[in-house]
Parts: structure tokens; C-alpha cells; sequence
């Protein structure tokens, strides 16, 4: 879908190549069916054509993630907060966004990625240079991305969030409690 910004992502990987001599970089996309991949792939240059593979559809892409060292997510409308977004922070990689109202809460930037404007290819490659010249920086964010996400959307933490709700609402009494303790 367009609305999903692979154009952005082609136009930064467009200017990574302009802008990087070296070949340490390069982008996964994944989710393409068919031809879907054509249009985009004809938007890059000649030099930013080898740092870019369309992956298609894969279920081993939780070991893909292993050995990424950044996830975006560059979508250009509306994108409330996709799972691949909690897929990629729980598997530690720094997160980055398009300023979208929703898909921008998905993150906490500076702290477990980083927000980029909407539709601008040149902050995105200017934040993936970033994460690519700072493996500090990198690793500090993957490991808080997955340290967030284990605290907010593991079962435990949904369990402990599912008994203070049902706390708020039922309230405190004696057999409500006792009832609101077995579930935990």
C-alpha cells in the first residue's frame, strides 16, 4: 500500500548511497507479493539497487530480526500502531517512525528509537546514518525497545494491567479481591 512509505524508504536508501562510501548498510523489505516490489525497485539508483532486497512474504522473520540492526516503519498515513512495531522492539532493535499520531506513541524517541518527519527520506537516512556510525547508540536503544516491551506487553505485565483495571472498577472487597487474585 502506499500509505506504507516504501517510497521513503527507497528515496533514503537512494541517499545512504549517495552519502556512505561504505557498504554497511543495506534494507530488508518484507510483505511484498508478486511483482507489488517493481515500481519501487525502479525508483532506486543504480548504487542503492545492491543495498536493498524485497523479501516477499517469510516466517523465519523473527530470526531476520536477530541480525538487523534497525527496524522502520516510514508510513505516510494513517498507521495506529502496527504489531510489527512491538514484533521488532520485542525483538530489540531500535525503532524508526514516521510522526504519525498513533504509529509515533509506538516508540519513545531518543529513548527506544526515533521519529522522523512524515514523507522525509532525507531525515530517514540521516537517522539510520546515525544508528549506523553509533553502535553504542544502537544498542542502547534495542535493548531499552525490548526492555519496554517486556514491561508493557508481555503476558505478565497484561495480566498485572487486566488486575488493577478490574480493581479500579470492581473495587477492593473481600470476595472481589479474593476473586481477582486467582487470575493472577
Amino acid at each position: 500500500e502506499t500509505r506504507k512509505g516504501v517510497a521513503i524508504i527507497m528515496q533514503a536508501a537512494n541517499s545512504l548511497s549517495a552519502a556512505r562510501k561504505s557498504a554497511d548498510w543495506h534494507f530488508l523489505l518484507l510483505g511484498n507479493k508478486g511483482t507489488e516490489h517493481v515500481p519501487y525497485q525502479q525508483m532506486l539508483t543504480n548504487a542503492a539497487a545492491q543495498h536493498v532486497t524485497f523479501g516477499g512474504y517469510r516466517n523465519d522473520i523473527h530470526l531476520l530480526q536477530r541480525e538487523a540492526y534497525a527496524a522502520v516503519i516510514a508510513s505516510t498515513g494513517w498507521d495506529s500502531g502496527p504489531l510489527s512495531a512491538v514484533e521488532c522492539q520485542a525483538s530489540g532493535l531500535p525503532l524508526l517512525v514516521s510522526d504519525l499520531p498513533g504509529l509515533n506513541e509506538s516508540i519513545q524517541s531518543g529513548v527506544t528509537g526515533f521519529h522522523f518527519p512524515v514523507a522525509d527520506a532525507h531525515a530517514l537516512a540521516d537517522v539510520m546514518g546515525k544508528l549506523l556510525d553509533d553502535p553504542s547508540l544502537r544498542n542502547r536503544l534495542g535493548a531499552s525497545a525490548r526492555q519496554r516491551i517486556v514491561q508493557s506487553h508481555s503476558l505478565g505485565a497484561q495480566r498485572r494491567q487486566l488486575v488493577a483495571v478490574m480493581r479500579r472498577v470492581l473495587g477492593q472487597s473481600g470476595e472481589v479481591s479474593d476473586q481477582i487474585s486467582g487470575v493472577v
